[in-house]
């Protein structure tokens, strides 16, 4: 089964495990590899960098989190962002769009609480 964490999934995941509900616990203690956006990991920096979200050296800390995880970096690819443009806009968030539209052309689930995201055609794996 192809997960794809969403931002806010995969901190939680890294950070405050008790956040997650039950179901996504056991995926990610199931030995199965989630998935995680390049555009995730871009969000997070973005919002480190103007102050948003505090993480004591962010760099290293994201690499280690992706390696304890054992997540595989999804890039954004072409077909990806060519995606976005069928997209209704119930999420105007760009990071979240992307996101709906990897899962979508990669066959994926999204692991998120994002009510905007729930309104597309993809499943939520929660």
């Amino acid at each position: 089964m192809k997960i794809i964490l969403d931002s806010h999934a995969f901190l939680w995941a890294t950070s405050a495990p008790e956040r997650l509900s039950p179901k996504l616990k056991t995926f990610l203690e199931s030995g199965e590899r989630p998935l995680l956006s390049a555009a995730s990991l871009w969000e997070i920096c973005i919002k480190v960098r103007i102050g948003k979200l505090v993480i004591a050296k962010p760099a290293m800390w994201l690499s280690q989190a992706v390696k304890d995880l054992q997540a595989t970096v999804l890039p954004v690819r072409g077909n990806h962002a060519i995606a976005t443009l069928s997209l209704p806009d119930h999420h105007r968030d760009p990071f979240d769009r992307i996101i709906v539209a990897q899962a979508i052309e990669e066959g994926a689930a999204i692991a998120t609480m994002d009510a905007r995201i729930k309104n597309y055609a993809v499943d939520i794996f929660w």
